[in-house]
């Protein structure tokens, strides 16, 4: 009683990928190009406090404020508790004992064996397990740990719990009229804590608003806060990634990637999520995410005899830039050879376009801007391309019409 049947499998058409030993081991230009990407860069940041509060005092004055809006739901409020447990790791394979109960006293304890890159939220149909997807797999026995893509890492006798509130059902829900004035709470102590600037920085915005915009934190003080906070984190994540600075430095003890880690002999896909590579593949099948990475390796990399060797970045790499940037896997590393001469070491992001003014999300224009300046640094060309771009190898700095755009 309380158990319920193992999901059915999503996919189960898999396939083992096998890594090129020539290019792994024997090209000293592979060697050379992971030797510049595990050089380490430390950032600085130039923060010019006047410019930041001018361009958050305009951002909040041009965006409209919710009206508030008094939502009254009755119903059982279920809190469901979570626990998962690593109960053994085997190459890129585990078991995982997933136990729930919630406070009505229901209850379920299930064991299930997932591989990497399974989305436990798909695979058990349970949409409170979003977030845990399995990217990397890694050790044996005592010493096993699962790493998933919210960034928690499992571990044996370690579990991981948490509590959920998600798919209440009200049995009554009723919309009442607004007030005219609600109580104010200290918008300037919560901002400071959401945003990490100081109290003076934040009283000096929120006193330069005009007074329209600063008389809707009176009609509604929360739909005010979170334009309030929400505007000022925007300003400021676009603030340090203009300004931010990456420097070379020595890379303390034990710091970077292990390339067996990186890219183990074999690898397992969702065959759908796999194309052919050329020989100058580092794996003999390449995982793609969209067809514009289709079309890149097909028309681009596997039809180019001048590339030496080229690489999907596994998902496990990432690089360090500031939390409210968020960290970065780039898409593509690729060696190529200019004139049979010069061979040029390459960083290429694919997108559909190449304006990151139409990119869907800020932060992905964000992060595009600090691997310029940090790819820039390690001594590695950087630009984002499109499937369609033939002279994709070419630096962006040879391409004045790039500047305006990126």
């Amino acid at each position: 009683a309380g158990h319920t049947a193992p999901p059915q499998p999503t996919n189960a058409a898999r396939a083992r990928v096998r890594r090129n030993d020539r290019i792994f081991n024997e090209t000293q230009a592979f060697r050379d190009f992971w030797a510049k990407m595990q050089r380490h860069a430390s950032y600085r940041i130039h923060v010019d406090t006047p410019a930041l509060v001018r361009s958050c005092i305009e951002r909040i004055n041009n965006r409209p404020v919710p009206k508030a809006v008094i939502v009254v739901e009755k119903g059982e409020f279920v809190v469901t508790e979570y626990t998962i447990e690593l109960l053994s790791a085997a190459g890129d394979s585990c078991k995982l004992r997933i136990s729930v109960q919630d406070t009505l006293g229901n209850s379920s304890q299930n064991t299930h064996t997932f591989r990497v890159r399974a989305d436990l939220a798909k695979d058990l149909k349970d949409e409170r397990l979003r977030g845990y997807k399995i990217m990397q797999i890694g050790g044996d026995d005592e010493v096993a740990t699962v790493l998933f893509d919210n960034g928690k890492t499992l571990e044996q006798h370690a579990p991981i719990l948490f509590q959920s509130e998600q798919g209440q059902r009200p049995s009554e829900r009723t919309q009442l009229a607004p007030q005219e004035h609600y109580p104010v709470f200290n918008l300037i102590d919560r901002a400071a804590k959401a945003t990490g600037l100081t109290r003076p920085t934040l009283n000096e915005i929120f006193r330069q608003l005009n007074q329209r915009t600063k008389q809707n934190i009176f009609a509604n003080p929360e739909g005010f806060a979170g334009l309030f906070i929400g505007e000022i984190n925007n300003v400021l994540a676009d603030h340090i990634a203009e300004r931010i600075e990456f420097v070379i430095t020595p890379a303390p003890t034990e710091w970077g990637h292990d390339l067996e880690d990186l890219f183990p002999v074999e690898k397992e896909f969702a065959q759908r999520e796999l194309v052919t590579a050329s020989s100058a593949g580092l794996y003999d099948q390449v995982q793609i995410d969209s067809q514009v990475e289709e079309r890149f390796v097909r028309d681009r990399l596997n039809d180019d005899n001048r590339v030496l060797f080229y690489f999907k970045f596994p998902a496990a790499f990432k690089i360090d830039f500031p939390r409210i940037i968020g960290n970065y896997n780039p898409d593509w590393g690729v060696a190529r050879w200019d004139d049979g001469q010069i061979l040029l070491e390459l960083v290429r992001e694919t997108k559909g376009g190449e304006e990151l003014a139409r990119l869907q999300f800020p932060h992905e224009k964000r992060k595009i801007i600090c691997a310029q300046k940090y790819f820039k640094a390690v001594g590695i060309d950087y630009r984002v391309i499109s499937d369609a771009k033939p002279d994709w190898w070419r630096s962006a700095e040879d391409l004045p019409e790039q500047l305006g755009l990126l």
